[in-house]
């Protein structure tokens, strides 16, 4: 009769040949055998040492694919976080190393502080380095954003992807030009500005909103969409409300109110000043019971019901544009 296998023995066999390929210098093998490891047991210390591995040979794509699995246990150390920088800036993702670096600023000690402005600095370094080593490629990308209101809002919305790759330098550059041009979805323009809010950005930019009026907004004094209070009222009532009875609801709901609130950005706050009457009505529009909606708040209905009907325009010419 076979003999069950014993993963906990096969995690461990793999794990020390793999470093003992290491110390022999033998990479190739090391990735070979901590892959092995991880396939066994999705463990977060052998997940560090196949991404550094990987790193080190020059895979880097393959070493980002393995890094993004477990993002969140990166993030929760600034030390780990390290690595998880040097993987996205050997990808090119200077956006959002800078977001996750930023992000993380002014919730750790002293000396984690210390340590993300040096993570900041070496992303730094690369950027200038990549500027004079790959200036046609960011001339290739920059052209074709600038050429951005020419396509569909559709294509609009894959394309606007490449801002990622593009210097923090180049693409605040760029950004400035991007959103006030009203050829481009409105989706496209909040998220040019999510980015420079992302990496806070304290360039004065001029934003050309739903309104068709164009508003000086300073990026790194601006709150995200999900951050809003309005959006935490809202998609806390939703939840209240339907994670129980209705949790596939609440899924559709909640990829509306994102989208939604992405195209309010930055004035969800202002725009929604009764998240809990909004809510209701995203309740009634599914044929949901609601409470009857009190007297003094049925003057509120009608602009909540036509600014909502504007904001679902909008998503849908993303696949019906003429």
């Amino acid at each position: 009769m076979n003999q069950p296998i014993e993963f906990p023995k096969d995690f461990e066999r793999f794990v020390r040949l793999g470093k003992v390929a290491i110390e022999n210098g033998e990479l190739l093998k090391a990735t070979e055998h901590f892959s092995a490891a991880y396939e066994t047991e999705q463990d977060f210390s052998i997940n560090m040492l196949l991404v550094s591995t990987l790193l080190e040979i020059g895979e880097v794509k393959e070493a980002f694919d393995y890094a993004k699995e477990m993002v969140q246990d990166y993030n929760q150390s600034v030390s780990h976080l390290g690595l998880y920088i040097q993987v996205l800036v050997q990808n090119r993702l200077f956006i959002e190393a800078t977001s996750l670096i930023e992000g993380k600023k002014g919730s750790v000690s002293v000396e984690e502080e210390a340590l993300l402005n040096e993570y900041l600095e070496q992303v730094k370094q690369t950027e200038q380095a990549y500027q004079q080593l790959e200036f046609r490629r960011i001339k290739e990308i920059m052209k074709e954003l600038i050429e951005l209101s020419t396509l569909d809002y559709f294509a609009q919305i894959q394309t606007i992807k490449k801002i990622e790759t593009l210097p923090t330098q180049n693409f605040e550059e760029i950004a400035q030009h991007l959103l006030i041009n009203d050829q481009l979805h409105q989706l496209v323009r909040s998220k040019i500005l999510e980015e420079l809010v992302h990496i806070k950005s304290q360039k004065m930019v001029e934003f050309l909103w739903l309104d068709e009026k164009i508003y000086q907004v300073q990026p790194d004094c601006l709150t995200l969409p999900e951050k809003t209070q309005a959006y935490q009222s809202v998609s806390a009532e939703l939840e209240k409300r339907l994670i129980n009875d209705n949790p596939s609801l609440l899924l559709n709901l909640m990829n509306e109110v994102h989208l939604q609130f992405a195209l309010l950005f930055p004035f969800a706050d202002e725009k929604v000043s009764n998240p809990h009457l909004w809510a209701l009505n995203y309740l009634a529009e599914q044929g949901e019971d609601i409470p009857g909606t009190p007297v003094e708040l049925e003057a509120d209905w009608q602009p909540i019901q036509q600014l909502k009907n504007q904001l679902q325009n909008l998503i849908l010419q993303l696949y019906l544009q003429e």
